[in-house]
């Protein structure tokens, strides 16, 4: 019986500790507002196992119910997952997902998991379950005083990058904030309404206060028009449902009034403050919005490509790239692996049997919540409260995808649906406070310390392959490409390590950052200085990058920085370029025909092989699939000028920068300000190889072409002056640029 006690308190412990995962950010770790939480909260559910397993299986009422409708649709929904995973496109992925999302069905067994412990803590104790959504309400707390505090310039946990417009607290972004928040809200009031001091309720009361502020402070107008039309229906519910004539007359009145305003602030949002929040709150006539329904009219036209089991989870990029739609490109360049739109993605990710079944779970959360309130273990109140919770979390999850923080909550929630049913079957009507205390059965042992013991190794063996060596990966990587630019040898020994790992999963971000890492020697002074070393770089990667092509053959994204590689092979080793690089380019246009970058890529490599025509016809392709972009127009010009179109080239070059183009910081203005020192004109020559030295600031290229052009037009002085400057900012570096601006002599033949 003491390791009964001690196993539940177990159980409460790491169930409650997991929750703490949204609060957590690691800087160390690659994407660290998404992987730190995830780490900790799967670490924190197998800790969890072995009590799980020694409780269920020492007494037969704690085991799960199969008259429970959501224990059977959430283990349905998971298998369905996993089949899809193992059938879909990308089976690496699907089941463990990538460091950027960290999602995947093995995220999706955490969360039921999560769902399973929380239904056991109720049915073993209602204290448990009354301090494990006080421990919830605790951490929503936390990270709402966080975000609040931020806004108004206080202390905050971490640096929060959305601020001082909107607030996200320690989630990274405004919407993740406001998703996390919904279901804590309405748990808030629930509280309210079981509280029996007056002090208690106006605590729980002004959390949720504190809570609706946070929502609102996110300006994210998915979980305001969620909010909004949850407690509209819900509130109609009350109205109908009460047994109170003035309640049922008074409050039509007040839903009447309360949708009126909603409406009219939707309607006529242009009249509200210019910048304020709660302008963009109400308003839905924007550029988000219309990239929104683009994205959703893609999801649409691949759902019949794979409608039974769909792509497989995290494999919506299979779709999104194959019907993407270039009228994006005016909202959004991103490339997207995410419609935007949670339930859109479980359809097409999963077919119509995953998303049946997830239909199924929120169909049987209300059936379950009704149950309860015709037995009297929530009031009628309470009942609309936790249905306007469905409601509201499902509508906003139609503008966004699903993020850990927010899906901890859901399915946290979930479990407390799933300890109402099992309440519901007790047989004892008119409880009147569900969590005040808990329910005592004698059952028989039926345990063996073997099965604990297993699942503690079991335990041990997951957080260290899952969740050990990928965080191991995940931090070097990160390290990889910070030092990839300050000590690119220390930075090779991070990506070393990271990809020699025993178990990673992500194999296309990690190769994608070791690619663009061994990349960069070859436009460094390693290339010259260390051809060894920059060598011995670029073959590891292009190792690794062929083992991700294995991984993910259809990812427009891998086929492209292979054949980058490919590229920049040629260029170091001076070689022709192979084949392959042109196929994998190629396949890449296949799989995403409505995107630019492979085909850019395509006319890189045919510039290279000196075919600038084909290269100029490549590039004016992509012009015409996304007109507004002015890099690529950037690039035509520069394309013009090696295919000997120095006419065209500099025309266009001239438009671009009249219109305000600013190129970025690795663009190279050389070649159009030797133009203009053949045209002689001395203000254009000079102004471009000040804009050039601008941008590369230590490049000595450019400073070298500074100093010859104002020398070219007699301005010695301000010649003088830039050595100066440059002996003084870097004096370890003027023996170099001095050998650029006065050449040794050649010797005579």
């Amino acid at each position: 019986m003491n390791f009964e006690k001690f196993s539940k308190n177990a159980l409460w412990f790491f169930t409650v500790l997991s929750l703490l995962a949204t609060a957590l950010v690691s800087r160390d770790l690659l994407f660290p507002f998404i992987t730190t939480k995830a780490f900790f909260f799967r670490v924190c559910l197998e800790l969890a196992m072995p009590f799980y397993v020694y409780l269920v299986l020492s007494r037969k009422n704690y085991r799960p119910s199969l008259k429970n409708p959501v224990n059977l649709l959430l283990l349905a929904f998971l298998l369905i997952n996993v089949v899809s995973s193992l059938i879909g496109v990308n089976v690496t992925k699907s089941l463990w997902g990538n460091f950027e999302r960290m999602g995947g069905a093995y995220y999706l067994a955490h969360l039921a998991l999560l769902y399973f412990y929380v239904v056991l803590l109720g049915q073993i104790g209602g204290r448990y379950m009354q301090n494990f959504l006080k421990a919830l309400l605790a951490v929503s707390a936390l990270i709402t005083l966080n975000g609040i505090s931020g806004m108004l310039g206080g202390p905050i946990l971490v640096m929060d990058h959305s601020l001082p417009t909107r607030a996200s607290s320690t989630l990274g972004n405004p919407i993740f904030f406001a998703s996390f928040l919904i279901i804590p809200l309405f748990v808030s009031v629930f509280f309210v309404s079981q509280s029996q001091s007056k002090s208690e309720k106006f605590f729980y009361g002004f959390l949720a206060l504190l809570q609706l502020v946070g929502i609102f402070q996110s300006g994210t107008r998915g979980a305001v028009v969620g909010l909004a039309l949850g407690v509209f229906v819900s509130a109609v519910v009350y109205v109908v449902l009460s047994p109170v004539k003035k309640v049922r007359i008074y409050g039509s009145m007040a839903v009447e009034v309360f949708a009126a305003i909603v409406i009219l602030l939707f309607t006529f949002h242009e009249k509200l403050p210019e910048g304020t929040t709660l302008r963009r709150v109400f308003n839905l006539r924007d550029s988000n919005t219309n990239s929104r329904l683009i994205q959703w009219r893609i999801a649409f036209t691949g759902i019949k490509d794979y409608p039974i089991f769909g792509t497989g989870p995290e494999n919506y990029y299979l779709v999104g790239n194959k019907y993407y739609d270039n009228e994006l490109y005016k909202y959004d360049r991103s490339w997207f692996d995410k419609p935007h739109n949670f339930l859109l993605e479980i359809l097409v990710t999963t077919g119509i049997l995953g998303f049946a079944a997830y239909f199924g779970i929120l169909v049987s959360i209300v059936w379950i919540l009704w149950r309860a309130y015709r037995k009297e273990l929530l009031t009628l109140f309470e009942f609309c409260g936790f249905l306007a919770a469905t409601l509201a979390y499902q509508i906003q999850n139609i503008f966004v995808f699903d993020t850990i923080p927010a899906s901890l909550m859901f399915y946290a929630f979930l479990g407390f649906v799933g300890f109402l049913h099992f309440e519901n079957n007790l047989g004892q009507a008119k409880v009147p406070k569900i969590l005040a205390g808990s329910q005592n059965y004698v059952l028989p042992q039926g345990f063996t310390f073997s099965a604990s013991a297993l699942g503690l190794v079991l335990a041990i063996y997951l957080v260290v392959v899952t969740n050990y060596f990928p965080a191991r990966a995940s931090k070097n990587v990160n390290y990889g490409y910070a030092y990839a630019s300050i000590d690119p040898k220390v930075a090779a020994n991070h990506f070393k390590t990271a990809t020699s790992l025993p178990f990673i999963f992500d194999f296309a971000e990690i190769g994608a950052k070791f690619t663009d890492f061994a990349t960069s020697l070859v436009r460094s002074p390693l290339a010259k200085s260390a051809p060894k070393f920059v060598d011995e770089q670029l073959k590891a990667a292009m190792d690794f990058q062929l083992k991700t092509l294995e991984k993910a053959p259809n990812d427009p994204i891998v086929l492209q920085k292979l054949s980058s590689l490919y590229l920049f092979n040629s260029v170091f080793y001076k070689t022709p370029i192979s084949p392959e690089a042109f196929e994998y380019a190629q396949d890449a246009i296949n799989l995403a025909p409505k995107r630019t970058e492979a085909r850019l890529m395509l006319a890189q490599l045919r510039l290279y092989q000196g075919y600038a025509g084909e290269a100029v016809k490549l590039v004016e392709e992509a012009i015409n699939l996304d007109p507004t972009n002015m890099d690529t127009k950037w690039q035509l010009a520069l394309v013009y000028h090696d295919a000997g179109q120095e006419e065209n080239s500099v025309k266009l070059a001239e438009k671009l920068l009249s219109e305000g183009y600013k190129p970025n910081e690795q663009i190279d203005l050389t070649w159009l300000v030797s133009f203009y020192v053949k045209q002689n004109n001395q203000e254009k020559s000079i102004s471009l190889a000040k804009k050039n030295l601008e941008l590369r600031p230590k490049n000595l290229n450019a400073a070298a072409l500074l100093y010859k052009v104002f020398l070219n037009f007699g301005q010695k002085e301000q010649g003088e002056q830039l050595l100066e400057a440059f002996k003084k900012f870097q004096p370890a570096r003027w023996t170099e640029l001095e050998k650029l601006i006065n050449p040794p002599p050649q010797p005579a033949l």
